[in-house]
Protein backbone atom coordinates (compact mmCIF):
# COMPACT_ATOMS: atom_id res chain seq x y z
CA UNK A 1 0.00 0.00 0.00
CA UNK A 2 1.17 3.50 -0.79
CA UNK A 3 1.20 6.49 1.50
CA UNK A 4 -1.78 7.94 -0.34
CA UNK A 5 -3.75 4.67 -0.01
CA UNK A 6 -3.05 4.60 3.73
CA UNK A 7 -4.18 8.22 4.07
CA UNK A 8 -7.44 7.40 2.26
CA UNK A 9 -8.09 4.43 4.55
CA UNK A 10 -7.40 6.61 7.56
CA UNK A 11 -9.81 9.23 6.23
CA UNK A 12 -12.59 6.62 5.95
CA UNK A 13 -11.98 5.45 9.52
CA UNK A 14 -11.91 8.99 10.89
CA UNK A 15 -15.18 9.86 9.16
CA UNK A 16 -16.80 7.09 11.13
CA UNK A 17 -15.64 8.78 14.35
CA UNK A 18 -17.52 11.94 13.34
CA UNK A 19 -14.79 14.25 14.69
CA UNK A 20 -14.41 17.34 12.51
CA UNK A 21 -10.98 18.31 13.82
CA UNK A 22 -9.48 14.87 13.20
CA UNK A 23 -11.17 14.69 9.79
CA UNK A 24 -9.60 18.03 8.82
CA UNK A 25 -6.14 16.84 9.93
CA UNK A 26 -6.51 13.69 7.83
CA UNK A 27 -7.58 15.76 4.82
CA UNK A 28 -4.47 17.92 5.32
CA UNK A 29 -2.40 14.74 5.54
CA UNK A 30 -3.90 13.49 2.24
CA UNK A 31 -3.11 16.81 0.55
CA UNK A 32 0.48 16.71 1.83
CA UNK A 33 0.89 13.09 0.69
CA UNK A 34 -0.40 13.97 -2.78
CA UNK A 35 1.99 16.94 -3.00
CA UNK A 36 4.87 14.69 -1.96
CA UNK A 37 3.97 12.16 -4.65
CA UNK A 38 3.81 14.92 -7.29
CA UNK A 39 7.18 16.27 -6.16
CA UNK A 40 8.68 12.77 -6.24
CA UNK A 41 7.37 12.27 -9.78
CA UNK A 42 8.83 15.64 -10.85
CA UNK A 43 12.23 14.84 -9.32
CA UNK A 44 12.29 11.39 -10.96
CA UNK A 45 11.48 12.96 -14.34
CA UNK A 46 14.25 15.55 -13.92
CA UNK A 47 16.69 12.78 -12.99
CA UNK A 48 15.68 10.73 -16.04
CA UNK A 49 16.16 13.75 -18.33
CA UNK A 50 19.52 14.50 -16.75
CA UNK A 51 20.69 10.91 -17.20
CA UNK A 52 19.48 10.88 -20.82
CA UNK A 53 21.34 14.13 -21.53
CA UNK A 54 24.47 12.81 -19.81
CA UNK A 55 24.35 9.63 -21.89
CA UNK A 56 23.79 11.63 -25.09
CA UNK A 57 26.59 14.05 -24.24
CA UNK A 58 29.00 11.16 -23.68
CA UNK A 59 28.45 10.25 -27.35
CA UNK A 60 29.09 13.76 -28.71
CA UNK A 61 32.31 14.26 -30.64
CA UNK A 62 33.64 17.32 -32.47
CA UNK A 63 34.40 16.85 -36.13
CA UNK A 64 35.11 19.79 -38.39
CA UNK A 65 34.26 22.23 -35.62
CA UNK A 66 30.73 20.80 -35.23
CA UNK A 67 29.27 18.31 -32.78
CA UNK A 68 28.16 14.92 -34.06
CA UNK A 69 26.68 11.94 -32.23
CA UNK A 70 28.98 8.97 -32.41
CA UNK A 71 26.33 6.28 -31.99
CA UNK A 72 25.77 3.57 -34.60
CA UNK A 73 22.29 2.85 -33.18
CA UNK A 74 21.03 6.31 -34.10
CA UNK A 75 19.99 6.84 -37.73
CA UNK A 76 22.67 8.74 -39.63
CA UNK A 77 20.30 11.64 -40.38
CA UNK A 78 19.86 12.19 -36.61
CA UNK A 79 23.58 12.21 -35.76
CA UNK A 80 24.24 15.83 -36.61
CA UNK A 81 25.96 18.10 -37.22
CA UNK A 82 25.01 20.21 -34.19
CA UNK A 83 26.00 23.73 -33.15
CA UNK A 84 28.96 23.84 -30.76
CA UNK A 85 28.09 27.32 -29.51
CA UNK A 86 24.50 26.47 -28.59
CA UNK A 87 25.57 23.25 -26.87
CA UNK A 88 28.51 24.74 -24.98
CA UNK A 89 26.81 27.98 -23.93
CA UNK A 90 23.09 27.22 -23.74
CA UNK A 91 23.13 23.41 -23.26
CA UNK A 92 20.91 23.08 -26.37
CA UNK A 93 21.52 20.49 -29.06
CA UNK A 94 20.57 22.46 -32.18
CA UNK A 95 20.77 20.71 -35.56
CA UNK A 96 22.62 22.73 -38.17
CA UNK A 97 21.18 23.56 -41.61
CA UNK A 98 23.10 23.40 -44.85
CA UNK A 99 25.37 20.89 -46.55
CA UNK A 100 29.01 19.91 -46.98
CA UNK A 101 29.12 21.92 -50.20
CA UNK A 102 27.47 25.10 -48.86
CA UNK A 103 28.68 24.95 -45.30
CA UNK A 104 26.42 24.88 -42.28
CA UNK A 105 24.67 27.48 -40.12
CA UNK A 106 22.77 27.40 -36.88
CA UNK A 107 19.11 28.43 -37.13
CA UNK A 108 19.16 29.40 -33.45
CA UNK A 109 22.31 31.51 -32.95
CA UNK A 110 23.15 32.11 -36.65
CA UNK A 111 26.74 30.86 -36.26
CA UNK A 112 28.20 29.73 -39.59
CA UNK A 113 30.45 26.71 -40.07
CA UNK A 114 32.56 26.18 -43.15
CA UNK A 115 33.64 22.82 -44.51
CA UNK A 116 36.59 22.08 -46.78
CA UNK A 117 34.13 21.85 -49.69
CA UNK A 118 32.40 25.13 -48.86
CA UNK A 119 35.76 26.90 -48.43
CA UNK A 120 36.86 25.58 -51.85
CA UNK A 121 33.60 26.78 -53.41
CA UNK A 122 34.11 30.21 -51.87
CA UNK A 123 37.69 30.40 -53.13
CA UNK A 124 36.49 29.44 -56.59
CA UNK A 125 33.59 31.92 -56.53
CA UNK A 126 35.79 34.81 -55.46
CA UNK A 127 38.83 33.56 -57.41
CA UNK A 128 40.96 33.49 -54.28
CA UNK A 129 44.01 31.38 -53.63
CA UNK A 130 45.00 29.85 -50.29
CA UNK A 131 47.76 32.47 -50.01
CA UNK A 132 45.46 35.49 -49.82
CA UNK A 133 42.77 33.97 -47.61
CA UNK A 134 44.68 34.53 -44.39
CA UNK A 135 44.35 32.46 -41.23
CA UNK A 136 41.17 30.53 -40.56
CA UNK A 137 40.75 29.20 -44.10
Amino acid sequence: MTLLDNAKDLARLVQQLDNVEITQKVIDLQRDALEMQEELFRVKEELRKSRDAEERDSKLVIRGGMYRLDDPYIHESRRGPFCTKCKDVDEKLVALKGSQKQGFWCPHCKTQFSTPESAASMRKAFKLSDDNLGEGW
